[in-house]
């Protein structure tokens, strides 16, 4: 065999390898699996997430990635944006803290980051709806009565009277249930509303914006888990329901190209969608979690603060984290059948997280929007990491959520 065959062999093999490589990973423009060992494990089996071009999402169903483009991506691939596996998102319920174990005061949060400082101006958050995309909502907790937004154009009758493709929906939704009856599969949704707009006065604990709309949008599960699927139909609905801000508390890997391109797809609305730094203690910039890393004009992502004024050691941080916020020891509201941590059983339950954190931010943006309801999400977002309390935390500011800082940023 003389050189010229033996180069022509070892081309045709290097054809067939790289051919064999295409067709493994993808086959197809519209379709993307990002090859890491992580998302691998997030991808829920035989399930297709597409992006139409008339705007829609469809989760679709297929044996494996072959199948999928063969049978179904190149016979509609005309009409697709992208595709992906459908990942699984997770929520961090936070380490539970005994109230035994601590002796601060209750409302050391909102003290922290000064909200009294806009309450003080007759401002706790009037005319703006916050959507908790979580795990769901106790409606009948005694300190969130009354916290609702309301869609007007929608009765509670079985019907669907606004014509969204949604029954009943005139609180909020279940996605995951697909329903809109108003429950909390695992508790964490509640705690978050509480330290937004508990209200004053009912209990022992005040909400940092106590007169803001919320907007609870379930799609977290019972185990802790939810979907891309879910997670992108409830930032849809937020939107067209006119909130302002979106408090995401969830996170994982950067397995979802779809997740990133709706959260940016909020600019369109003028929506600032805050999210939680994370929980492994870890510098984002060298071991990202996802939304928390993604780089995006109207998304602050949060670390969280103890009592001290030091980074919780649990608290993801790194020049990808805008900001802190009260995250360790925060009591905030509990539905009765998860209150089962403290000797108290008052609906109240203490926990450690940067999902605590995130709704101080969240409540913040809101103060921020009452105050001043023309403002861009662009303007929200530069007062409140401008107008930070500068300590030694290690994120891109440098410091703490401070209300009174960023009224004064906003109104230079």
């Amino acid at each position: 065999m003389d050189v010229i065959q033996k180069s022509l062999i070892l081309f045709i093999c290097l054809l067939m390898v790289n051919c064999s490589k295409n067709e493994s990973s993808g086959g197809s423009d519209v379709f993307k699996r990002t090859d890491t060992v992580s998302c691998e494990g997030k991808a829920i089996e035989g399930e297709y997430l597409v992006r139409w071009k008339d705007g829609s999402i469809s989760v679709e169903h297929f044996d494996n990635d072959k199948k999928f483009i063969k049978d179904f991506l190149e016979k509609n691939k005309s009409k697709i944006v992208s595709s992906e596996p459908h990942y699984k998102i997770l929520v961090s319920h936070g380490e539970v803290v005994h109230q035994r174990d601590w002796g601060g005061e209750v409302n050391w949060g909102v003290e922290a980051i000064e909200a009294s400082s806009a309450w003080n101006k007759n401002n706790q958050g009037e005319d703006v709806v916050v959507a908790i995309i979580d795990s769901g909502f106790d409606s009948e907790h005694p300190e969130l009565m009354g916290t609702l937004a309301v869609n007007e154009n929608e009765e509670m009758n079985g019907l669907d009277d606004d014509g969204n493709g949604l029954v009943d929906d005139r609180y909020g939704y279940d996605f995951v249930s697909d329903s809109a009856e108003m429950t909390d599969h695992t508790g964490h949704g509640t705690h978050i509303a509480g330290v937004i707009a508990a209200q004053h006065g009912v209990g022992s604990i005040d909400g940092a914006a106590p007169n803001v709309k919320l907007l609870p949008l379930n799609f977290i599960s019972k185990n802790g888990s939810g979907s891309v699927d879910g997670a992108i139909s409830a930032i849809r609905y937020a939107a067209k329901r006119g909130a302002k801000v979106i408090n995401a508390s969830w996170g994982g890997e950067a397995c979802s190209q779809s997740l990133r391109d709706e959260i940016a797809a909020l600019t369109k609305s003028n929506v600032l969608f805050v999210t939680a730094a994370g929980n492994s203690g870890n510098d984002i910039s060298a071991l990202p979690e996802y939304p928390a890393a993604f780089v995006l004009s109207n998304q602050i992502t949060v670390g969280a603060s103890t009592f001290d004024n030091k980074t919780a050691g649990f608290s993801n941080y790194g020049d990808l984290v805008d900001l802190v916020a009260p995250g360790a020891y925060v009591i905030s509201t509990y539905p009765e059948e998860f209150d089962l941590y403290d000797e108290a059983q008052d609906g109240l339950t203490a926990l450690n997280g940067t999902s605590m954190a995130a709704p101080f931010v969240a409540a913040a943006a809101a103060l921020l929007w009452s105050h001043k309801p023309d403002a861009s999400f662009v303007e929200i977002k530069q007062a409140l990491v401008g107008g930070v309390t500068d300590g030694p935390y290690p994120v891109k500011s440098r410091g703490l959520l401070n209300v009174a800082g960023a009224l004064s940023a906003l109104n230079p």
